[in-house]
């Protein structure tokens, strides 16, 4: 489990295109970010997918906390008295994302970020 964090480029979409040899170039990003964003990688994409190592606890207050020591990320969902669910993703010094989840008497459901 990681949070994603988008990259941030100076220049976005600026390539460097490196001669080797006839029509063939090496590229690399020239876009210059001001912050890298996280790496799409196997382990990202395991993740995505739910496999990777998370440790499950089922606090007393009836909280679940999933964390990846590998990581340090954490979700703490908590059943709130009115039915809805809160979901707080943390990891690190970045700031946590909040998903509240909402279900209607007609059976519709909304899910809020923030």
């Amino acid at each position: 489990m990681e949070l994603v964090i988008n990259r941030v480029p100076l220049y976005p979409g600026r390539v460097n295109l490196e001669p080797v040899s006839g029509n063939v170039y090496d590229l690399t990003r020239a876009d210059q970010p001001t912050q890298a964003g996280t790496p799409v990688n196997a382990a990202l994409l395991n993740a995505i997918y739910g496999f990777d190592n998370v440790e499950t606890t089922f606090q007393s207050n009836g909280d679940i906390l999933q964390k990846d020591p590998n990581t340090g990320a954490q979700i703490l969902t908590h059943f709130n008295s009115d039915g809805s669910i809160k979901e707080t993703f943390s990891q690190g010094s970045a700031p946590a994302l909040v998903k509240t989840t909402t279900f209607g008497a007609d059976g519709s459901i909304s899910e809020v970020l923030g």
